[in-house]
């Protein structure tokens, strides 16, 4: 299992049905989607799709073909595990550069729709969900989204 941000925008040409299932190209991304079942992923909406940012988290649990089009899948999410950002956190941060480790120091493109990211990138937006708070009241709120969710592995840590 592994953590991942996928893009999802308002604007998409695909089948998106947010809280339920993201619609993506097999081609391009099914392995990388197959290795987040049972794992937590970060929901993305870029400038296009009105600006959110890093808005949500939410447990995927399956991987399904699209019975309309056998180029392209669905990965269903668990949607008793969704949990809304109390602030979107943004792509950028000015004089520290992107918060995903993965991404170029440019403001380019995002490049790519499912970007695998490790448990420490996911922890650093569990702790910046909250708006910058201190670390004492992060590592508070993930205990509780901890024993709530399950979704911030070793956030008693932080």
């Amino acid at each position: 299992m592994v953590k991942a941000v996928f893009i999802q925008s308002s604007h998409s040409d695909y089948d998106d049905q947010p809280g339920k299932a993201y619609h993506f190209p097999k081609k391009h991304y099914l392995s990388r989607v197959e290795q987040t079942v049972g794992d937590w992923v970060i929901f993305y909406e870029g400038r296009r799709g009105g600006g959110k940012g890093y808005h949500s988290v939410q447990r995927v649990l399956q991987v399904q073909d699209d019975p309309k089009d056998p180029a392209l899948a669905y990965a269903l999410l668990d949607t008793a595990s969704e949990l809304s950002f109390e602030n979107f956190v943004p792509r950028w941060v000015e004089g520290q550069g992107p918060y995903e480790t993965g991404l170029p120091r440019s403001r380019g493109s995002n490049t790519s729709a499912v970007r695998l990211i490790s448990d420490a990138d996911f922890r650093a937006y569990c702790q910046r969900r909250s708006g910058g708070a201190r670390r004492a009241e992060c590592h508070s709120a993930n205990r509780r989204l901890h024993r709530r969710a399950r979704f911030c592995r070793g956030a008693d840590r932080l």
